[in-house]
């Protein structure tokens, strides 16, 4: 081989090199921001928490018989509101654990677009709507008018759950299933707790980031598929199968995939 194929050749090499050390730092730095974006909502969300807590107490020494659920779905509306003006993409899922009298439960918000199954007793699993899409991008988190906040309160409720807890522990796990993979979260007594999901696309991993980490989560649909097939297990609050829709089939219309709710008429 001559010189100047030599040359050509040494040429093309060096220049594959530099493309693929450039692909490889445009992959991290990409991945870099996507993973602050988690981090940024994640430490706002403790910051607004901890003045929501401070102010629901002082709440409740003038008013013993507040609603503690609907302040804390408001708080969560208006942080997701909020939240939409960082990055679109995400949705959450908020948790507080509270006692108020002689009652101990933890809420559940749904602010993704997309139904959720949740429990922390196998025996009391609920299925959970999102709400995601009906709340709309606010300004900043504190500059709410309260007829948007009105308004915001009934698409609030319809997202928003309850489960009273048997629990003595201060910290404990909660599952909750989406788009048919299984997430375990650790819950804090007291104290409001967010789990930051970004989009699922076709292909990619869902990323879920809660307690400043991201978790893992394992494929649940053989643990859904009992209750499609088998509607006696819970005919009302996870699949109604009597109805025979889209529409009450459970998430992603695993039911009518199964062959359950929609397809055996």
């Amino acid at each position: 081989m001559n010189k100047r194929g030599q040359i050509y050749i040494l040429a093309a090499l060096i220049f594959s090199l530099v493309i693929y050390l450039l692909s490889i730092n445009l992959n991290t730095a990409k991945g870099t921001v996507f993973s602050d974006f988690f981090i940024e909502i994640s430490n706002n969300y403790d910051k607004e928490s901890a003045k929501f807590l401070t102010s629901l107490s002082q709440e409740l020494l003038k008013n013993s018989e507040l609603d503690v659920q609907k302040n804390f779905n408001e708080f969560s509306g208006k942080f997701t509101s909020y939240s939409k003006t960082i990055n679109s993409a995400f949705g959450f899922i908020y948790f507080f654990d509270y006692s108020h009298r002689d009652n101990r439960r933890v809420i559940i918000g749904n602010h993704l677009d997309q139904p959720i199954l949740v429990w922390v007793d196998e025996n009391n699993k609920k299925k959970i709507d999102g709400c995601k899409g009906e709340i709309h991008l606010g300004t900043t988190f504190g500059d709410l008018s309260e007829d948007f906040m009105g308004i915001l309160g009934d698409i609030l409720e319809k997202c928003s759950e309850t489960l009273d807890l048997t629990t003595d522990d201060n910290v404990y796990n909660v599952t909750y299933v989406v788009s048919n993979i299984k997430y375990t979260s650790g819950i804090i007594k007291g104290v409001p707790q967010i789990v930051i999901l970004s989009e699922e696309k076709k292909g990619e991993e869902r990323k879920v980031y809660t307690n400043h980490k991201f978790e893992k989560g394992e494929n649940w649909v053989d643990g859904l598929r009992q209750y499609c097939v088998d509607p006696s297990l819970s005919p009302k609050t996870i699949c109604d199968c009597n109805l025979r829709d889209e529409e009450n089939c459970l998430m992603n219309d695993l039911c009518k995939l199964e062959g359950g709710c929609v397809d055996n008429e």
